[in-house]
């Protein structure tokens, strides 16, 4: 089983998104697990065969691909901001953290 983790920061934030993220979890077969803190992300690694770790102040289309399939079991996926520079000024090639 695959699992979609967002952790809460800002509580109102969440509470938007939340939604997004469980009825983007729900269409690709995967479960959406809300974590306090990013250190708790480690344990999910021990219950979940692969994760999607997404921030959540972004809303999920309708549209959008199982991003499971886009990224090869043995790998990691990762946003290269870099890319985008007129849209993120200042901002690292790729966001650090987990």
């Amino acid at each position: 089983m695959n699992a979609i983790v967002t952790i809460i920061g800002n509580q109102k934030i969440e509470e938007l998104s939340r939604p997004f993220f469980q009825k983007y979890a729900k269409k690709i077969g995967s479960c959406h697990v809300v974590l306090d803190d990013k250190k708790d992300i480690e344990n999910v690694f021990n219950y979940f065969d692969r994760i999607i770790y997404l921030e959540n102040n972004i809303l999920i289309r309708d549209d959008c691909p199982n991003l499971f399939n886009l990224v090869p079991e043995n790998y990691i996926g990762a946003l290269n901001l870099g890319l985008y520079p007129e849209k993120n000024p200042g901002e690292p090639a790729f966001i650090r953290g987990v």
